[in-house]
């Protein structure tokens, strides 16, 4: 529990990716970390990686896409619950197997401009 005790995820502006078993107590370890963050005077959210992506779709309606981004963006610390769910399977494998095959990490850091960009892309299409 170094990294808890030390906060460098949150100095340093590490990302930190909880990997498991259902039920082995990830999401209970990430909201601890979570809740440190924000006892710190950080400002920070929970969401679920569905209700994050069904969030994004419904932003294409009422084009308030960005809008939508920019609050998630805002967050200091942002727990993502799920994040490699998805309704079909080969793809929450392929995730997986993306995670593994990188050591953990399933991005890199980009603008947020881009990222904005990207996922408009995304979800307009």
């Amino acid at each position: 529990m170094a990294l808890y005790d030390s906060f460098d995820y949150m100095t340093k502006k590490q990302n930190v990716l909880w990997m498991g078993k259902p039920g082995c107590g990830k999401t209970g370890l990430a909201t601890g970390f979570l809740l440190q963050a924000i006892d710190r005077g950080y400002r920070g959210s929970f969401v679920s990686f569905p209700e994050l992506v069904g969030e994004l779709y419904a932003s294409v309606a009422d084009h308030s896409q960005a809008k939508v981004l920019r609050k998630y963006a805002s967050y200091d610390c942002l727990l993502i619950e799920d994040a490699t769910e998805s309704y079909f399977p080969n793809f929450k494998q392929a995730a997986l197997a993306m995670i593994a095959a990188q050591g953990g990490i399933v991005g890199w850091t980009a603008p947020f401009a881009a990222l904005e960009a990207a996922v408009t892309e995304q979800v307009a299409s």
